[in-house]
Formats: C-alpha cells, sequence, structure tokens
C-alpha cells in the first residue's frame, strides 16, 4: 500500500487489513488536523465493528503515564508505522478486555514474585489497540480503548449488502464462465472449489447483515409505536380536559340563571310588600 501520511496531509481515511490471533481485521485510521486520532475496527468475517477518538491531550497524556513521552504527531507516526508493517521495533494487537486483565495480572505477579490471585471480571465487549514500541532496552505499550458499535448504521448495512451481492454475483458468473470454456482438470478442480468457498461465504455474510438490518427496522418501528401511543395517550387527556370544562361552564350558567331568578323574585316581594304597607 503507498505511503499512509496521515498526518502531513490529512487525506480520507485509509484502511488495512491486519490478522490478529487467526482473525482478520480491517483497521481504518484518519487524523482530524493535529488534533484528534480516529480509529476503527472491523471483524471481516462477522462484521462486528469498534471505534475510538483520541485528542492529542489524551493521547499525550497515555504516554506520558508510560514514562515514554510521545507527541502526538510522532505517536500517529508510530502506529502508521506498525500497521503498515514497516518496522520491527513498532507494532500492534488487538485484545480483549479480559485479555488486557490477564496481561495486568501476570505483569504484577513477575513484579512480586508470585502469581496474583484470579479474580471475577466483568462482562465487556471492548477491544484494546495496543501499540507497542520495543527499543534495545526497552518495551513500553500504549492502550488505545475501542468501544463496540452496538447499532451499526443501516445505511452502511445497505451499502456492504449490495457490495457483497455484486461480488457474489462476479464470483458466480466467474465460475459459470470457467465451466463452459474450460474442460475438467485437476489443475482447475482446486480453484472451482476456492470460488464455491468464497461465493458461500458471501452469501452467509449477505445472510447476517439482512438479520441485522430486520432487526434495525424492528426496534425502529417499535419505536414509533411507542410514540404514537404516548401521542394518543395526550391527545384523550386534552380530550377529557376540554369535556369538563365545558360541563363547568354550563353548570356555570345554570347556577347564574338560577340566582338571577332568585333575585328578580326577592325583588318582587319586596315590591308587593311595600304596597301593602301604603294602603
Amino acid at each position: 500500500m503507498a505511503g499512509l501520511d496521515i498526518v502531513a496531509s490529512t487525506p480520507a481515511p485509509e484502511s488495512v487489513d491486519i490478522d490478529f490471533h487467526g482473525v482478520l481485521y480491517t483497521i481504518t485510521i484518519s487524523v482530524d488536523g493535529e488534533e484528534v486520532l480516529r480509529i476503527e475496527i472491523e471483524d471481516k468475517d462477522t462484521l462486528d465493528r469498534w471505534r475510538g477518538e483520541f485528542a492529542a491531550k489524551y493521547v499525550e497524556d497515555i504516554t506520558s503515564k508510560t514514562g515514554n513521552f510521545k507527541k502526538f504527531t510522532i505517536f500517529v507516526r508510530m502506529l502508521q508505522t506498525a500497521i503498515l508493517q514497516q518496522s520491527d521495533s513498532v507494532f500492534v494487537d488487538l485484545l480483549t478486555f479480559q485479555d488486557l486483565e490477564l496481561l495486568k495480572s501476570k505483569k504484577a505477579g513477575g513484579t512480586n514474585g508470585q502469581s496474583a490471585p484470579p479474580r471475577q471480571l466483568p462482562a465487556s465487549n471492548k477491544r484494546y489497540l495496543i501499540l507497542t514500541y520495543a527499543s534495545e532496552f526497552d518495551r513500553v505499550h500504549y492502550p488505545l480503548p475501542l468501544l463496540p458499535e452496538e447499532h451499526p448504521d443501516p445505511q452502511r448495512l445497505k451499502a456492504v449488502i449490495r457490495q457483497l451481492r455484486q461480488q457474489l454475483g462476479e464470483a458466480q458468473a466467474a465460475q459459470q464462465h470457467q465451466q463452459q470454456l474450460q474442460p475438467q482438470r485437476r489443475s482447475r478442480s482446486s480453484h472451482n472449489q476456492a470460488d464455491e468457498h468464497d461465493a458461500a461465504l458471501l452469501t452467509s455474510r449477505i445472510e447476517v447483515l439482512t438479520v441485522q438490518l430486520e432487526r434495525e427496522r424492528t426496534d425502529h418501528r417499535r419505536e414509533l409505536r411507542r410514540k404514537a401511543q404516548e401521542l394518543q395517550e395526550v391527545g384523550l387527556s386534552s380530550l377529557a380536559l376540554s369535556t369538563d370544562v365545558d360541563s363547568f361552564s354550563n353548570c356555570s350558567r345554570v347556577l347564574i340563571h338560577q340566582w338571577r331568578t332568585a333575585e328578580k323574585a326577592a325583588q318582587t316581594g319586596d315590591v308587593l310588600c311595600a304596597s301593602a304597607i301604603v294602603v
């Protein structure tokens, strides 16, 4: 791959495929000027994703805590070199939370001369990208925590599905073309089996993405139904309040009418009494 000079010119994010512990991942790194480092990692089989954003101050703080301070730009270049595997002195690894705690326990046990007691670890789906700088007499680890992407973007899933379907169609077309033009030979059998395996793998990934997309749609529908129910309840409450106001107004009018009638009757009674006295 061409030089990944992300610090100097800040181009569009670039991706590199790296194998960690037998699993193939795609790492994408980008830098916003000289202020924020962004890292995204995707499992190429399951399409699970982890990401993290790290401000320049945060990066320099973690390097300072290790006792081997690095400026932000230097740290990014070290990470770039490690991902592209251009030097033996810097390299990266991807660990789970449990892996990281186990390493800390072993390190503590090595320092004290005895193994640390095992403890129950909380479940966590976080990942840690470990940048290691190894010199002749020292080895420093810089951990970068990455959070899982719990709710994938439906548009991204659709785009990946379209891409996988296109690749599947191309693989099937190539397989059919070879079957029509090439005789069945041993030299070609292994190649055809590889194409069939790729087609099956793409089909499986499309099915996984389709299930994830349908799950997202179900969540959106459930949220819309909940909002509609809340609006309906608010509307019913307003209707009940309006009915109470109308009833109160009617009662008020009846009471006012009765009071005025009684007042007129009282006035009429006073006049009659006055007439009787005069007579």
